[in-house]
């Protein structure tokens, strides 16, 4: 992310995106979740997955400072509020024991992501480690749902 502000607008307002990605993540953190609480946890995972695309597509496009800031606020939102409503959904839809599984299933189908991201990054420096972990914390999302389908039907 710091790499795609750098190379945009300067060092200068990395610390303006930093702040704005931490506020919007603590916006999120508070009021997805009570979200995912009073409407279906799944509807609020999709929208919360075509968040994270839409937000990434406007921050990797867009050289205009005010949509580049959007699309961070968009995936501070995707971030904050992924994980929990995943894990309250596999809660919700899983035995004990199954949520054992489900669970161990979400952190592999991340940490691969994260892998693959950090690979990427390591082996072909020309691409944004950014854009890479982005698309691989989607796909991981996606993976996770079409493989535990069973579950949320």
């Amino acid at each position: 992310m710091n790499e795609v502000i750098l190379s945009k607008f300067g060092i200068l307002y990395v610390g303006v995106f930093a702040v704005c990605l931490q506020v919007s993540i603590v916006i999120g953190a508070l009021t997805i979740g009570k979200m995912s609480d009073i409407y279906d946890k799944r509807f609020i995972l999709y929208i919360l997955m075509a968040l994270g695309g839409i937000g990434a597509a406007i921050f990797i496009s867009s050289s205009l400072f005010f949509w580049v800031l959007v699309g961070t606020i968009i995936l501070g939102l995707y971030l904050s509020g992924t994980y929990p409503v995943a894990l309250s959904l596999l809660r919700t839809s899983l035995s004990k024991n199954e949520y054992i599984y489900g669970l161990g299933g979400f952190q592999v189908y991340g940490n691969i992501g994260t892998v693959i991201a950090l690979f990427s990054a390591q082996n072909f420096p020309t691409l944004n480690i950014f854009i890479a972990g982005i698309i691989f914390l989607l796909l991981a999302s996606l993976s996770f749902y079409l493989y535990n389908k069973k579950y949320f039907q």
